[in-house]
Formats: C-alpha cells, structure tokens, sequence
C-alpha cells in the first residue's frame, strides 16, 4: 500500500507540475522575444534550470513505477490485473495488444492506473465478459504523431460510468486519472456508457 501510494503521487506531481513548467517556458519564450540580448541569455539560463527541474520530476516519476510493470512489462502486468479481477468476480477478461515495443515509464503508468481503476468499478457492475485491448495508433510519419491507446470493452453492463467518473470508493477516482491523461495531452472517452456494451478508452501520446 505504501509502494502504491508513492507511485501514485509521483505520478500526479510530475504530471502536474510538467503542466506550470510548460506554462512558464511559454511565458519566457513571450518575454525573451521582446528582451534584449543580455537579457534573453540570461532568460536562457532559467529555461536550463526548468529543463533540469523536469529531468528530476521524470527521475522521480521513473522511479516509482508499480513494482508489477517493472517486473512483468506493461501487458503482462494489465493481464494480471483482469485475471485478479475474473478471479474475484468471474468475469472473464481477455487482454489484447498489438504493441511492439516498451513505453515510457509514465505513459505506462498511467495506462496501467486507468485499467486498475476501471476494473475496480467494473467488478461492483453485473457485466458478462470484457476486454481491453492495447494498441498503437499511427496518425502520421513522425513519432510525434503516434499515440498508444487502451480500451476497456465490457459486454451486459451494469457500470455507472457517470458516477464512477465523479468519483468512487477503492482507490484513485477516474475523475483524477482523467486530469492526469490531459496534464501530458491525452484523454480518457466515454465511448459508451449504457446499453449492452459499455466502452472506456485512454489515449496518450507516445513518447510520454
């Protein structure tokens, strides 16, 4: 539980706080375009530092990666969440992905939050089966185009995604795992919240 509450709070202070960083390198930039050249290098100086104050929130965040992805990989550790889930409710939970190769310790992270929260309301739902699946999407030629995306599939619902993006009991609430996806620009979609299949999807930009 320590281990847990670490991670997660590394991870919500480096998401966070890389949001003021990136606003005051914007607020620098403004300044230095109207400066003098003495004063733009002594600008420069500050960006340095900033850069250096995010490299250690990257270091903080690396570090207190769940001990279950260091161990197992992103995909494996996401497999071990839905057969603990299947065990405690019987649900079954099939895991699928198509990635090729690891992610950056905070997009990973992340992702593996989302399923972690999700599967904790989905296992107070009367749902049939699910599945979620990992994947890279390519939307262009640069790396800087591409974004991995997880999407949980579950079929004879039952689950309050309204509510449960409120806020729930068990653990960090959707809502704040949904703040810490658009912190590093990427978002979590309600793609269907009632009827016979309910759909929940996190996008993160590669790279992250």
């Amino acid at each position: 539980l320590v281990e847990e509450e670490t991670s997660r709070v590394a991870t919500f202070l480096h998401a966070e706080a890389g949001q003021y960083l990136a606003s005051a390198h914007l607020g620098l930039a403004e300044i230095a375009r109207l400066s003098s050249p003495e004063t733009r290098e002594q600008l420069d100086a500050v960006r340095r530092s900033l850069d250096r104050v995010e490299e250690q929130l990257r270091r903080v965040a690396r570090g207190a990666q769940p001990r279950a992805i260091a161990d197992l990989g992103l995909v494996d550790a996401i497999r071990f969440l839905g057969e603990a889930c299947t065990a405690r409710t019987g649900i079954p939970l099939r895991v699928e992905s198509t990635l090729d190769r690891r992610c950056g310790a905070t997009l990973e992270t992340l992702l593996y939050r989302f399923v972690q929260e999700s599967l904790s309301h989905i296992t107070r739902a009367d749902a049939g089966y699910g599945t979620i699946i990992l994947s890279r999407e390519v939307r262009g030629r640069r790396a800087l185009d591409q974004s991995i995306r997880c999407t949980i599939r579950i079929a004879g619902g039952g689950l309050e995604v309204s509510s449960a993006l409120e806020g729930g009991a068990g653990g960090p609430s959707l809502r704040l795992i949904q703040e810490r996806l658009r912190s590093v620009g990427g978002t979590l979609t309600v793609v269907s919240s009632s009827g016979p299949l309910i759909e929940l999807r996190a996008t993160i930009p590669d790279g992250t």
